[in-house]
């Protein structure tokens, strides 16, 4: 499995001393509707012990670690993990990560 990040990516995690990417899946609650998106998270340090119990898959990254917490998500053989910035917010952009799907 080949992961890659793009410079603007490694850039601002360093710069914010961000080390690890979460990526897990949120579903409708209540409904029959049958979709699901993917969600990606950025989480440093501090913020390990409240992942400790959700932690399902490791994954080695370009900085740190991607830390997979929800069973439904699939990946491709290649990631590519993104900056955007949108109004000011920063966001990351994955491809290569789905949400299971029948």
């Amino acid at each position: 499995m080949q992961i890659t990040y793009s410079e603007k990516l490694k850039q601002y995690m360093q710069q914010k001393n961000l080390t690890h990417i979460e990526i897990s899946v949120v579903e409708p609650s209540g409904c029959c509707m049958g979709f699901s998106e993917i969600v990606v998270n950025f989480v440093n340090e501090k913020d390990m012990p409240k992942l400790k119990g959700k932690i399902l898959r490791t994954l080695t990254g370009e900085i740190g670690d991607i830390l997979i917490t929800s069973r439904g998500v699939e990946l491709d053989d290649t990631i590519h993990f993104d900056l955007k910035n949108f109004l000011g917010v920063k966001d990351i952009n994955v491809t290569g990560a789905h949400a299971w799907k029948i």
